[in-house]
Order: C-alpha cells, then sequence, then structure tokens
C-alpha cells in the first residue's frame, strides 16, 4: 500500500474539486475524460458492437455496464464473461453444452461483456465471429437466436494483436466498428482531487480527520503525482484503506451491529458500513449465482475490486459454496 508523508498540522481549508461530468459511476471535470464520456454516450444511442480499451483499473467494466443501461438493449439481459479462463470453460459459458444454456443464447436481445477478450482462443474467436454474424447458436440439434451486442473491453491495443496476428481480424472488424479507450490516470492527474473527494463522499468520510487531511493542499499534490500503475482502483483502495484501515472483516455470522453510544459517531458508522458492505456483497453473489464479473456490473464496479470487497468481507467460503 502506497504511503505519503503528510504534515501534522491539520489544514484548515480543504481543497475543493471542480463540477465533475459523469458517465454512469464513472466521474471526470478533465477534457480526456470527457471526451470518452462523450465517445461512449455516441456508441449507446446505436446498437453496433462495442470494444472499450484501457489499462487495469481504468473503468472500463462500469463504462460497459453504464453503456448498457443508456442503450436500446436496456431492458435485455446484461452478462459477463471473463474470457481469460480455460478455452473449454469459457467456450461452454459462451455457447452453452448439452442442456446447459450459453451466455449468448441467454443475452438474445440483450448485451453481453467479454472482458478481456483478447485471451479468447483462436477456435473460439472463430466460433464468437459465425454466432455473431448469424445472431444464432447451435445447442444440441437446435438452432436458437442469438441477437447479441457485444462490449468487449481489453487491456492490450487488439488493433496491435491484429497486425501481429494473434487475434482474429474479422472478428476485430465485428467488435472495433466502435471503439473507445479510456485513459490512464496519469494522463488527467487534474481528476485526482475530484477523485479523492468522490471516494471520501461515498464513506461520508469527508469531514473526518482522515478525510481533511486527504483533501489537504500538500497531500493532494503528492496524490497528482504518484504514478498510480492501478490507477483508478488503486486510487480507491488507497482512499479506503486511510479511511477504514486494515481491520478484519466482519464473521459470517454478523449482526446489524446495535447502536452504541459509548462509542465515537465516526466509529459507530464505520461499523455500520462494514455490515452493509458484508450484507450487499453477500446478496449480490446470491443473486449472481457466485458470477463475481455479474456482480460487480451489478454493483457499478470492476471485477478486480468486487474481488477486494469478497475478501475484505470474509465471504470466500461463500463464494465457494456458490460453485
Amino acid at each position: 500500500m502506497r504511503e505519503f508523508e503528510s504534515s501534522n498540522e491539520t489544514p484548515t481549508t480543504p481543497v475543493m474539486p471542480p463540477q465533475p461530468e459523469r458517465f454512469g459511476t464513472l466521474i471526470s471535470a478533465s477534457p480526456i475524460m470527457q471526451l470518452a464520456f462523450a465517445r461512449l454516450e455516441q456508441a449507446a444511442q446505436h446498437d453496433r458492437h462495442l470494444l472499450i480499451e484501457g489499462e487495469r483499473g481504468t473503468g472500463k467494466g462500469v463504462a460497459a455496464a453504464a453503456v448498457h443501461e443508456r442503450s436500446s438493449r436496456r431492458d435485455g439481459f446484461l452478462d459477463v464473461i471473463d474470457c481469460a479462463g480455460s478455452a473449454l470453460e469459457v467456450e461452454e459459458l459462451l455457447f452453452g453444452r448439452g442442456e446447459r444454456q450459453g451466455a449468448l443464447e441467454r443475452c438474445h436481445r440483450g448485451t453481453l461483456v467479454l472482458d478481456e477478450i483478447g485471451a479468447l482462443s483462436r477456435g473460439t474467436q472463430r466460433t464468437l465471429v459465425r454466432a455473431l454474424e448469424q445472431k444464432s447458436v447451435r445447442r444440441r440439434d437446435a438452432i436458437v437466436p442469438a441477437d447479441v451486442r457485444i462490449v468487449a473491453l481489453s487491456c492490450r491495443n487488439l488493433r496491435l494483436d491484429v497486425n501481429s496476428d494473434r487475434f482474429a481480424a474479422d472478428l476485430f472488424e465485428l467488435i472495433g466498428a466502435a471503439r473507445v479507450r479510456l485513459p490512464p490516470l496519469r494522463e488527467h492527474p487534474e481528476d485526482v482531487p475530484l477523485l479523492v473527494a468522490h471516494f471520501l463522499g461515498a464513506h461520508d468520510a469527508a469531514a473526518s480527520q482522515a478525510g481533511i487531511q486527504l483533501l489537504g493542499a500538500e497531500m493532494l499534490q503528492q496524490l497528482r503525482a504518484a504514478a498510480w500503475p492501478g490507477n483508478v482502483r488503486e486510487l480507491r483502495a488507497y482512499i479506503e484503506s486511510a479511511i477504514l484501515g486494515d481491520g478484519a472483516p466482519p464473521s459470517e455470522d454478523s449482526q446489524p451491529p446495535l447502536i452504541d453510544t459509548s462509542k465515537s459517531m465516526r466509529d459507530a458508522r464505520q461499523r455500520w458500513l462494514r455490515y452493509f458492505e458484508r450484507s450487499y456483497v453477500a446478496e449480490l453473489l446470491t443473486q449472481t449465482n457466485g458470477n463475481v464479473s455479474a456482480a460487480a456490473v451489478l454493483a457499478g464496479v470492476d471485477r478486480v475490486y468486487m474481488h477486494r470487497m469478497i475478501t475484505r468481507c470474509g465471504l470466500r467460503s461463500v463464494l465457494a459454496k456458490s460453485r
């Protein structure tokens, strides 16, 4: 976890960030991100497949969910497939097997998010091209409709992969008809104060001692100057660590905490926040049958962050039972 030097003196006037623009739960006040938002908004208004590229932690999954919610397919099913699994497992998830329905069939008239599509095997890529062109899949002896919009996510530049023959050109032509790149945080450091205030506000911690310190001019300057290779996700993890600390997660049989007036309001609030987070994540895992990617989409967060919440809440055993 990052450590930044801070003064013992409490800043008297916190730095107030500018008003942001939003796309779903993504926020920004920088021109480069607002251009990306405009392109995502434009992509949401048509029905072509979409490719969202960007480094890890830039918010690709959150953007994909927002595109679905703004599209004409918003009433259809939304599912997420992590393409980085084994080829056989991914192919079964996509196309189904036997009585098991695949994601393409399930998302008929809806949206299917393919996370790290560049990891698909070449055989699966060819089968996917046929399914998208024919808007149907074969399961057992039947041809079933699969009119699906693909929102593909990639940390890599797939155009380079096509040029080096690591990704099928015909699949790239299908999914890359519309492309949006989400820039890394180092390309819009002016958003750091805004993001810090946003993450503090999500935990009602802007007025806490940690919040006041984080919003101080000297601290924000250090945060802006940091590299943040994990981008917005890493910044959010740092802020939440500063607020909540790294205490042990609540036990599996946690009950709603009693109001304890012997504790400060801040400590009592954090205890309720921990209880809420665990209950919320547990319910998401129940609704999605342990599909972490789908739970992340429903929560409006990325998959890695959802995994972090599952661990923090002590829900690994619950996740294992659901599989």
